[in-house]
């Protein structure tokens, strides 16, 4: 595999985030600081995964990795909608 779990799910999901923001006009009806707050919340999961694995605390496996690199690329991709239409 020549990504890594988290970036195959990170690059999935920005896409298909940004595809259902486009669809379902998510980015028009969000407010800045609760699409902050979201994002916050949605990122946080991968830098704790990342950040106890760089710092030996505990061992990841590919299934979190995806599942944190999923849950930061939807929001990615919701956000990059957000600042392209306003």
């Amino acid at each position: 595999m020549l990504l890594c779990s988290r970036c195959l799910g990170l690059y999935l999901f920005i896409i298909l985030g940004f595809i259902i923001s486009i669809i379902f006009k998510i980015g028009n009806n969000l407010n800045k600081n609760y699409l902050l707050g979201i994002s916050v919340l949605l990122v946080a999961p991968l830098f704790i995964d990342s950040a106890t694995q760089l710092l030996k605390l505990r061992e990841s496996n590919n299934i979190l990795r995806f599942i944190t690199g999923s849950l930061a690329g939807i929001i990615c991709g919701i956000d990059l909608h957000y600042l392209i239409i306003n």
